[in-house]
């Protein structure tokens, strides 16, 4: 399992239509089109994180699907609330947190991949 973290900013107080925007992009084909399993949105005062987990890194599969109609209804509907954390929108990859460390019961340290 491959977890993404999108770091950015948000609107504060626009929770609520945010998360309706992704319950409504949810329900379409689009998240088993990119392989995502879970999906959540937290918020810290203004700074919006996004964990996405998938069986495969979902980087490479959310830049391919950029031009997926879906894709672009959900991210221009999104860009009213959620702006890039610094500078502005590129990669996934440059948008995501960069994991540095993992534990887990029974198993221990974890490298990091």
């Amino acid at each position: 399992m491959h977890t993404t973290l999108i770091v950015a900013r948000h609107l504060p107080g626009s929770e609520a239509e945010i998360a309706r925007l992704f319950a409504e992009s949810d329900a379409s084909g689009l998240p088993e089109q990119i392989g995502v399993r879970t999906r959540k949105l937290f918020t810290f005062h203004d700074v919006y994180i996004h964990q996405v987990e998938s069986e495969v890194a979902a980087g490479p599969s959310i830049e391919s699907h950029r031009k997926n109609p879906l894709f672009q209804q959900i991210s221009k509907a999104l860009d009213e609330y959620i702006q890039p954390y610094q500078g502005s929108w590129g990669s996934i990859h440059a948008a995501s947190a960069t994991q540095f460390y993992q534990w887990e019961r029974g198993r221990g340290v974890v490298p990091v991949e």
